[in-house]
């Protein structure tokens, strides 16, 4: 059976999504527990707004790069930017 959309978006809600051992295996020094919880957050924030759209009904193929274009990441350095996004993209578009 295959799993809903929004099944698939909860399990982000339910883990680490920027676990020490990610940052390892892009070949990263892990950022600080401060930016790591931001990153969090920011995905979680995603993530639910995904949630809400789908809910209401307007949950389309364009909702992830319409929420992400307006999230503010300058506060992030070049690598923290490409693994969010990395991890936002495809994760997520995929439904």
């Amino acid at each position: 059976m295959k799993r809903s959309r929004i099944d698939i978006l909860k399990t982000f809600l339910e883990r680490d999504n920027f676990d020490p051992q990610e940052w390892e295996v892009r070949g990263l020094i892990p950022s600080s527990p401060e930016i790591v919880r931001e990153l969090n957050l920011l995905l979680v924030q995603l993530v639910q707004d995904l949630i809400d759209r789908d809910n209401l009904g307007s949950l389309n193929n364009n909702s992830v790069l319409e929420i992400l274009n307006k999230l503010t990441l300058e506060k992030f350095d070049t690598e923290e930017k490409e693994f969010f996004i990395d991890k936002a993209s495809p994760d997520l578009i995929q439904n």
